[in-house]
């Protein structure tokens, strides 16, 4: 694999979460559950910025934090026990025991 740039891989892992469907369906069906029905339209839209400036704030960190060296060495020392605990507990959860 070709070594990445920093700016793209910024913008690849930016890109990936922010399209990711599941956050779309998470703060839709939030929203649909909190929100009033009839809410004044600023309501709406503070609420849709809050949730943006949240996720972009949350992605940034995220991005940032993994784009350090030193955390890049700690998950490639950790990511096989990681996985493998990730892989036993949706195992457990699709066999029905968790």
């Amino acid at each position: 694999m070709p070594a990445a740039t920093k700016r793209g891989s910024f913008k690849r892992g930016f890109l990936i979460g922010i399209t990711n469907p599941k956050s779309a369906v998470f703060f839709g069906s939030l929203f649909a559950t909190i929100l009033p029905a009839h809410a004044p339209d600023w309501v709406y839209g503070a609420t849709i910025a809050l949730a943006a400036g949240t996720a972009f704030g949350w992605f940034m960190a995220v991005a940032l934090a993994f784009s350090l060296g030193r955390a890049q060495r700690w998950y490639a020392r950790v990511r096989r026990a990681i996985d493998t605990v990730m892989g036993a507990l949706l195992g457990l959860r699709l066999a029905g025991l968790g």
